[in-house]
This record gives structure tokens, sequence and C-alpha cells, in this order.
């Protein structure tokens, strides 16, 4: 069965291109996992079973702490289309907009990722898992953006 094209009226189209829900919820199992982890490990620390040195709680806090940055980065990221305005929102960097007539290139990865360049200065990457990244693909085909490679 063939997918339909939708029909995109591009000068009122507004949504928000972000990573999808199934993506981060896999980071909130493993998440879990290393607290569950890290808990077990101090209840044989105090109670001293085992071979559990402080060392083990240190990795499984550690690893905690990254995963939970990963998980809050996947979570705030998100780039917003709004007409011909593209807004790329993120924990590490201040809010970034542009229009698609200022995009110099869009570059399509081994992975089918799109790399955005204005200026000159890659602004961000688009994973092909994300919501809306067809639709995002589309648009920038409307505005005439320069995308180098194929999209499959």
């Amino acid at each position: 069965m063939k997918k339909k094209k939708k029909n995109m009226t591009f000068n009122s189209k507004e949504f928000d291109v972000a990573i999808s829900n199934e993506g981060i919820r896999i980071f909130e199992i493993v998440l879990a996992f290393f607290v569950i982890l890290f808990i077990v490990f101090a209840i044989m620390y105090i109670f001293k079973i085992g071979r559990v040195t402080k060392g083990n709680l240190y990795v499984f806090a550690v690893l905690s702490g990254i995963v939970l940055l990963f998980i809050l980065q996947f979570k705030t990221w998100k780039l917003s289309v709004k007409e011909n305005k593209v807004s790329v929102n993120g924990i590490y960097r201040r809010k970034v907009t542009f229009t698609f007539e200022q995009i110099d290139k869009i570059v399509v990865g081994k992975k089918n990722e799109l790399k955005v360049y204005v200026s000159g200065k890659k602004i961000t990457t688009i994973d092909w898992l994300c919501v809306h990244y067809d639709e995002f693909i589309e648009i920038a085909k409307y505005y005439k953006c320069n995308i180098i490679g194929s999209v499959e």
C-alpha cells in the first residue's frame, strides 16, 4: 500500500520537528536501570554485602547523570517552523531564528540526517527519526533550498 502525499499549504504551515517520544523513552528506561542499580549497590554498600565500593556508586551516579543530560537535551531540542521562519531551541545553545531563504544548504548524511547550514555555519542536525522530518524536507523543497544528497 502506497502512502498518499498530503497536499500542503505552505503559506500557513506551522509544525515542530522534535525527537519522537519512543526515542526518549529508550533513554528513560536506561536511566531507570542505572538508578535501580545505584540503589541496589547503595544498599549493598551500606549493609556491607559483597565487595561493593564507593567506586561502584560513583560509576552509576555518573552514568545516571549523563543519561539524564541526554534526556533533557532530547526533550528541550525543537525546531519550529512558522510559515517561512525556522527557530531552533536547545538546552546548550540560545534560540536561533532564520528563514528558509537564509539557508545556504541542507546536507543529507549517510543515515539520512539533515545538516542545516545558514551563513556557512552548521545550525542543527535533524535525525530522520524526528517527528515531522518529511514535512521539513517538503517545505525546504518548496522554498527551493539547496539540498545536497538524496533523501530515501
